[in-house]
């Protein structure tokens, strides 16, 4: 089960467990945005290692009016080893793909806006508990 703590937006959800996020892209301030973003939102958890940060396992979903649905499936979160991580959405405007479907900024219309890296919080964190099996 993924459990989303509302006030420091921690994620727990043990390894291979499923679950859904719905998220609202909001300006810095953390007001509505004025119109609606077009792009995508890429989910990410990662992991600090001495000054960086290296992803551990990440997913691209739509925005449709502003707002973001994660769908954390099984086949996702079982990747992620037991342990204590950060997660972010960065949302890429007018996106481009490179030869394997990533989506790369490739000029110099696309923005990137990280939701949480930046910001006086930082990065919330994901914990991934432990099981007793796979599946």
């Amino acid at each position: 089960m993924l459990t989303l703590n509302s006030v420091t937006n921690e994620i727990v959800c043990a390894q291979g467990d499923t679950g859904m996020l719905r998220v609202l892209i909001k300006d810095a301030d953390g007001n509505p945005l004025p119109r609606p973003i077009v792009g995508v939102a890429i989910f990410a958890v990662c992991q600090k290692v001495r000054t960086e940060y290296n992803t551990i396992t990440s997913k691209v979903f739509a925005i449709v009016n502003n707002v973001t649905v994660v769908n954390i499936t099984n086949r996702l979160s079982r990747l992620i080893p037991p342990g204590q991580y950060q997660w972010d959405i960065r949302v890429v405007t007018d996106p481009d793909y490179d030869d394997e479907d990533n989506v790369i900024a490739g000029d110099d219309t696309d923005e990137v806006h990280s939701c949480f890296a930046g910001t006086p919080g930082g990065m919330p964190k994901y914990t991934v508990p432990g099981v007793a099996v796979n599946v």
